[in-house]
């Protein structure tokens, strides 16, 4: 791993310290600990500050997403997708990507950016897409793909149904695999900011 020192980048302001109020650690390892738990945490945790980052693909473009994985100490993150989505496509046509994750307690960014590849198929794919509850499985049963336009818009519920009915769902479940490349961690505070680069070979 080829990381940069951790220190103070003033935009202004005289150079010194920043405040106590900073709780990240203050080595490069300790750091790269929390950074991984932190990820880990956002998969399991619904309230998680990490847990919908910012997904930015060629073009540009960038919308929200769930981090479902973190595995390899977060250097392998993890987005479910529906093989029709515009993203999919983009990253077909370049896998380039970055998540920017966004802390307002801490005031930690976190910039995680790699190489995407899309799954449809395998054991793994089957894996995961067992494990989904009918909660997450229902928006991969809509009829217009995502970000269609239609005429009316046609509210259903679909609560009711059993995890057998929602196996159509299937088709177009995908799931997004990036191997990360490269952290940019900053972490923002009143009297100076913190900065570390990770970079993965």
């Amino acid at each position: 791993v080829r990381d940069c020192r951790i220190g103070p980048v003033l935009h202004h302001g005289p150079i010194g310290r920043a405040p106590d109020r900073m709780t990240a650690p203050e080595t490069l390892d300790a750091l790269r600990d929390h950074i991984a738990a932190k990820l880990e945490r956002a998969v399991t945790d619904r309230h998680a500050a990490w847990r919908t980052p910012i997904c930015a693909t060629a073009g540009p473009q960038a919308r929200v997403v769930v981090l479902r994985g973190s595995s390899d100490s977060g250097r392998r993150l993890e987005v479910h997708t529906d093989r029709r989505s515009d993203k999919v496509s983009a990253l077909a046509a370049c896998p380039e990507i970055e998540l920017c994750f966004w802390d307002p307690r801490s005031s930690e960014q976190l910039r995680a950016r790699g190489t995407a590849v899309i799954e449809t198929d395998g054991e793994a794919v089957e894996r995961v897409w067992a494990a989904l509850p009918v909660g997450s499985r229902l928006p991969y049963l809509s009829l217009p793909a995502p970000g269609e336009v239609i005429a009316q818009a046609d509210v259903q519920a679909a609560s009711h149904l059993t995890k057998d009915e929602t196996e159509q769902g299937r088709d177009v479940f995908a799931v997004i695999s990036i191997q990360v490349e490269s952290w940019d961690w900053l972490e923002l505070g009143s009297g100076g900011q913190r900065r570390a680069r990770f970079r993965f070979p």
